[in-house]
């Protein structure tokens, strides 16, 4: 991933459909429990019926400033087991990869990703795996967004910049790397729409004079 796309992806993502997010992580605050009503409400507003799982579960995540890319082989071992977890409190009830998914990056936006049905498809379908193991499929996932990161960071540091600088660069508003890389894969992979080529912007930047 290069930051140029990062960059023009997120632009497009910016928009009615990002201010539920937004109120969502005011309300949490930056290390959310779900230990007081107000948390509480807020998140249940946002996915629903979570806390016999938060009680159990949310303990045990990784910490809220890990980085996604360093978790070791139990936190990985762990968020699969909870991520299974909230898909079996969801049975019957329209909750489940997208929304277990967005549970999880709700109370750990820095670390965990979220993803939505068009995501993790293509993931699915690109590299070969089993539909089935929802768990398994999602710590892949974790996994590759890892490196897709570490491709960014080579990017940045070849324009000078450092990777904790790319959020202030892209949208200034302090959203996790994690969510800004959500926010390419639903713009490119969700809504079918690719940055323009050099040669695009070029011949449009012409176009000005």
């Amino acid at each position: 991933m290069k930051l140029y796309d990062l960059a023009y992806a997120c632009r497009l993502y910016q928009g009615e459909f990002d201010y539920a997010y937004k109120r969502m992580c005011n309300g949490l605050g930056q290390n959310p429990a779900l230990s007081s009503p107000d948390e509480q409400t807020c998140l249940l507003q946002f996915l629903k019926r979570l806390r016999t799982w938060a009680s159990q579960w949310i303990s045990q995540l990784p910490d809220v400033n890990r980085d996604i890319r360093g978790l070791n082989e139990n936190e990985r071992l762990t968020v699969g087991h909870a991520y299974e977890e909230l898909l079996k409190m969801g049975t019957g009830l329209r909750f489940q990869d997208t929304a277990a998914a967005k549970t999880l990056h709700a109370l750990r936006r820095n670390t965990l990703p979220m993803w939505d049905a068009a995501i993790k498809d293509r993931f699915i379908s690109v590299h070969g795996l089993s539909s089935g193991a929802g768990g398994q499929v999602y710590l892949e996932f974790i996994g590759y967004m890892g490196d897709e990161i570490s491709d960014l960071e080579k990017d940045v540091t070849r324009l000078g910049y450092s990777l904790n600088s790319v959020c202030a660069l892209v949208r200034g508003d302090g959203a996790s790397l994690v969510k800004l890389v959500d926010e390419y894969h639903w713009i490119t992979i969700t809504e079918c729409h690719q940055p323009p080529s050099p040669d695009d912007l070029e011949q449009w930047l012409g176009w000005i004079h």
